[in-house]
């Protein structure tokens, strides 16, 4: 009697650790599905007096968690609006109220030497503009042949008038540019770039005689300094000054702003010559 009611707890209790086991296991699968088990155990017996336990389970819908509920339109807006980068499209201008900076002009470059400005000729030889002389046929017509320029001899310290001749020396320069401009290369050659002083006719004293500059640029006396090849002794300030006011390109080096000289007064006395840079 007493092994069969031994035979009979552990029986009893075997079956309450399987039903244990049984309601951990369902409850686990249920909480993935959103489920809750609900469970009831009782412990009968069977018809033949052998203990049994009953279990009763049902199963009861979770309520829906905070983290699974979707936001609320007014909890959405809040959030975007703490990132200062992010604006919210209501919030943004209209297209009509966008307002566009308009492009920048190019400036128009000035003519620094427009025809209506006049200046009273400094020399026979040249006309009223800045830095132009009369074209050759014209001083021909005029019988303007002797061109004069006024020079210093740094030997003796005196001053004095030598003069050139118009038709043989600009001859000369004319068949230099014709037989040599393709070679030039857009730059004054070696003896245009530094001419050699001139001999003086009055202490007879050899390469010590150069021309004066007038504190005025529009006075230089460009036909003469041109026909004695002596425009290598003007600076680079009053080469530009000359292409400055004749329309030529005026930046570079010097021996470029010299050759551009040299063929802008070639072209003003011969217009129709091959004399264009």
């Amino acid at each position: 009697m007493n092994s069969t009611m031994t035979n009979n707890n552990e029986r009893v209790h075997e079956a309450s650790r399987k039903r244990q086991s049984t309601a951990d296991h369902l409850e686990i699968e249920s909480e993935s599905q959103g489920l809750q088990y609900l469970s009831n155990c009782t412990l009968s017996t069977d018809n033949e007096g052998s203990p049994f336990t009953k279990l009763t389970l049902g199963l009861v819908p979770q309520p829906p968690s905070l983290a699974s509920a979707p936001p609320s339109a007014n909890l959405t807006k809040s959030l975007l609006q703490q990132n200062e980068w992010f604006k919210v499209e209501s919030e943004l201008p209209p297209i009509e109220q966008i307002v566009v900076a308009p492009a920048k002009k190019k400036r128009a470059r000035k003519n620094p030497n427009p025809e209506g400005i006049i200046v009273p000729p400094p020399y026979p030889w040249a006309t009223d503009k800045v830095a132009k002389v009369h074209t050759l046929s014209y001083l021909r017509a005029k019988r303007i042949t002797r061109i004069k320029g006024t020079v210093h001899c740094k030997k003796c310290e005196r001053q004095y008038e030598i003069e050139f001749d118009l038709i043989d020396k600009i001859r000369h320069i004319f068949d230099y540019i014709a037989a040599n401009k393709d070679l030039l290369c857009h730059r004054a050659p070696k003896e245009w770039k530094n001419p050699d002083d001139l001999d003086c006719k009055l202490c007879l004293q050899q390469k010590c005689v150069k021309p004066i500059f007038p504190n005025e640029k529009e006075n230089i006396n460009w036909l003469f300094l041109l026909l004695g090849q002596l425009l290598g002794f003007c600076t680079l300030a009053q080469l530009k000054y000359f292409c400055q006011w004749t329309g030529n390109h005026r930046t570079g080096a010097k021996d470029r702003v010299l050759y551009l000289t040299y063929l802008g007064l070639c072209k003003q006395l011969q217009p129709d010559g091959p004399f264009s840079p």
